[in-house]
């Protein structure tokens, strides 16, 4: 069985809570390896570039940071 892929949501807090609630988190988790925590806005701290790297999916939004 292939393994899902992983995903980092990146945007501002407001848009994540505007996007997701628990059922909209557990429908995208039956497609995807959600880490906790599955959203951040930041993208230039060292557990961020973690992250990233591990990451093959990103969901974005409005008021995310820039991506370098």
């Amino acid at each position: 069985m292939q393994s899902k892929p992983r995903a980092l949501i990146v945007m501002s807090k407001s848009s994540f809570e505007a996007h997701f609630d628990r059922d909209r988190l557990r429908r995208l988790a039956d497609s995807v390896t959600l880490e906790e925590p599955c959203w951040t806005d930041d993208l230039d701290g060292e557990s961020s570039r973690e992250r990233l790297a591990r990451a093959e999916v990103l969901l974005t939004s409005w008021g995310e940071p820039a991506l370098t």
